[in-house]
């Protein structure tokens, strides 16, 4: 009797076993399965990714494309505006000519060698002789900076303006470097420049 509920014990243990050993099985199997669309849904978003990547150096591209653009464009307009100036107002001006012979200009303190050079103004200022006086005007500050220079030939005893050269500039504006900025002035600022320095002559020696 007593061998025979004992082995009823074991039966009834084994068969619980098995019915756990079962739904254990039955559990990862169903993991199992329930993990693949998990897979598939992180193989798409590593593709995203990827995809995320590859497209920023595209993006920062074009983003570089258009502020260098728009550096550009600004820069060129002020440069035609600067142009623009030039042709209506700039140049070289002269009002009279001083003629000198050559001790004159040597008592006047403008001969450095045999090359004739004005001075620039004095500090303080003389009575005699001759200076260049030059002033700048700004019209626009920041990048770019525009601004208009004149200089004159005066005449120290009189102060009269014998001549005056005027020119329109333009510095900076670029696309941010380390280059040393850009700068464009009047086109033909070598012609004044040239007609500028004949206000005096020295008399024998004209060309």
């Amino acid at each position: 009797m007593g061998k025979s509920v004992c082995a009823a014990r074991r039966k009834t243990r084994l068969q619980r076993l098995r019915k756990v050993d079962c739904i254990m099985k039955t559990g990862t199997g169903s993991r199992t399965s329930r993990r693949q669309p998990i897979t598939r849904s992180s193989t798409m978003r590593g593709i995203g990714l990827v995809k995320a990547v590859l497209l920023i150096p595209a993006v920062l591209l074009a983003m570089l494309l258009l502020a260098v653009g728009f550096f550009e464009g600004r820069k060129a307009y002020w440069d035609y505006r600067v142009q623009e100036m030039c042709v209506k107002d700039g140049g070289t001006r002269i009002h009279e000519h001083e003629l000198l012979t050559r001790l004159e200009a040597q008592e006047n303190g403008l001969l450095i060698g045999d090359m004739l050079v004005i001075p620039p103004r004095p500090e303080p200022l003389l009575n005699n002789g001759y200076y260049i006086d030059y002033e700048s005007v700004y019209l626009r500050t920041g990048a770019p900076s525009v601004f208009r220079s004149r200089s004159t030939v005066v005449r120290a005893r009189d102060r009269k303006v014998l001549a005056e050269m005027i020119s329109y500039s333009r510095v900076g504006g670029d696309f941010p470097t380390f280059a040393h900025p850009s700068a464009m002035s009047c086109s033909e600022a070598n012609t004044a420049i040239t007609q500028f320095r004949t206000t005096i002559r020295i008399k024998g020696e004209m060309k």
